[in-house]
Order: structure tokens, then C-alpha cells, then sequence
């Protein structure tokens, strides 16, 4: 069965060569030089993304995934990405509970024993769904419990319910 999500072929940048009339086959000829052989391969990834929340909740989240192959100084295998197609697909919604997914980008680069593609997605924070599910929450309780202070000190029985009670909503 062939996969796919994998493909291996030959990008074509010069004409077919002549082909051989001795052989009993069809064959065709390329020069190796001038033609890339070019390897396609689909991955499925689930990565952890190290957070910076020094800005919370008006933070950005910026994740990046990095692919490395070794090629010990073998220049003749490369990851290359074309600039003309969408190399990264995300098939998950752009807003999500707590954030949006903003931008997406992807590079390649080749250091002398190693060849890399990064991505990144860029992520930034929904700071109106922190304000309303928990400092707008925290405010009222804390304003119910200051409003205590003004219950005449006469019923202080309902006084004191009153403040533990939200000092323990709290």
C-alpha cells in the first residue's frame, strides 16, 4: 500500500535526456546534476508550548517547532521548503477559549552539519474572557465583602455571616 502522506520523486528543472534505443523498457533520463530529488512526508504533531505569562492577560504567545536533520557536512541533502505553497496546515479553529491563533510562519536554514525547518505559530490572549470569568468575579466579591464594613455594628451577627461568608466565595 502506498501512504499517502509520503512521496518520493524528482523535481524536473532541465529537459529529458535522449532516451536509450537499446533498452527494452521505457526510461526516462535526467541529468542528476541539475534535478532535485525531492522527498514529501506529511507529519501529524502534538508539541508543548512553554508559556510566558509575565504580561498576563494581555500576553502573546509566540510557539515554535523546530525539525533538525543531521547531514554531517553533506550538502547534497537539504530541508528545503517551497515558497510558493502552504507548508503548514492548521485544521484546528483560530479562536479558541482563551486565545487566537494570529499568525503562522515557517523557515528553513542550513548550518554546516545540520539542516533545520522551524515553524511558529503566534498566539494572542482573549483578555475580555479573563476580565469577565475572573477579575470582574473577584471585584463584586470583594465589593460585597467592603459592603459589610457598612452594616450598623448593632447586627453584627449578620455583619460577620455576610463577610465570611463571601471571604470564602473568595
Amino acid at each position: 500500500l502506498l501512504d499517502p502522506s509520503f512521496f518520493l520523486g524528482i523535481k524536473c528543472m532541465s529537459p529529458e535526456l535522449a532516451p536509450d534505443i537499446g533498452s527494452s523498457s521505457k526510461d526516462l533520463l535526467y541529468s542528476g546534476a541539475t534535478n532535485d530529488l525531492i522527498m514529501f512526508q506529511k507529519f501529524k504533531v502534538a508539541y508543548p508550548c512553554q508559556m510566558n505569562i509575565l504580561y498576563f492577560p494581555f500576553d502573546k504567545q509566540n510557539c515554535q517547532f523546530k525539525l533538525k536533520m543531521v547531514t554531517n557536512g553533506n550538502h547534497s541533502v537539504v530541508l528545503k521548503a517551497d515558497p510558493l505553497k502552504e507548508i503548514v496546515s492548521y485544521a484546528g479553529p483560530y479562536l479558541l477559549q482563551e486565545f487566537e491563533l494570529v499568525d503562522k510562519k515557517w523557515n528553513t536554514s542550513n548550518m554546516n552539519t545540520e539542516s533545520f525547518f522551524v515553524f511558529s505559530l503566534h498566539f494572542e490572549r482573549l483578555f475580555v474572557y479573563q476580565l469577565t470569568t475572573t477579575y470582574f468575579q473577584t471585584f463584586m466579591l470583594w465589593l460585597l465583602a467592603y459592603l459589610t464594613l457598612f452594616v450598623p455594628i448593632k447586627s453584627f451577627n449578620e455583619r460577620f455571616m455576610g463577610a465570611v461568608t463571601a471571604l470564602l466565595v473568595l
